[in-house]
């Protein structure tokens, strides 16, 4: 059987590989994704129960993509909301931690789409994250495009 938290270990190398940068070491920050997509695991892994087959694990990293792009997603997104055009600091990785986990622990299981078969799993999570990568590409959120005045 695997381990109920298994799925927050890539948020654990992840928060532990921030301390990197304190030593002025240019590091990738992804802690705002891994850690969504641990909790996408988390959630979608009891439904499937005991040793999952293929089918599901394809359908488990589909979702698993969709709340690690999500929480990219949010992050951008509300970073340009509140950080680029807000006069307070606030963390634009933590803001997409929120939105993305809240989606994840709210939405995703009271939707009914974690009892749909695999295929529509896979889906409906990848298709999801390439909406999710695709929002942060909008012009309206961006401050520099916008006309002066």
């Amino acid at each position: 059987m695997l381990a109920p938290y298994a799925g927050l270990a890539g948020f654990c190398l992840s928060a532990l590989s921030l301390g990197v940068l304190f030593l002025d070491i240019p590091w990738p920050v992804t802690h705002h994704f891994t850690g969504p997509a641990g909790v996408a695991v988390m959630v979608v892994l009891p439904v499937l129960g005991g040793e999952p087959g293929l089918g599901a694990l394809a359908g488990l990293l589909g979702w698993a993509i969709f709340a690690g792009a999500l929480g990219l997603a949010a992050s951008e997104v509300l970073g340009r909301l509140f950080f680029e055009n807000g006069d307070i600091h606030v963390d634009p990785p933590a803001m997409g931690i929120v939105a993305s986990t809240a989606v994840v622990l709210g939405v995703l299981p009271g939707s009914g789409v974690l009892a749909l078969g695999w295929p529509v799993q896979v889906a409906l999570g990848l298709g999801g994250a390439a909406a999710c990568i695709l929002l942060p590409r909008l012009t309206f959120l961006r401050a520099s495009d916008r006309p002066a005045g």
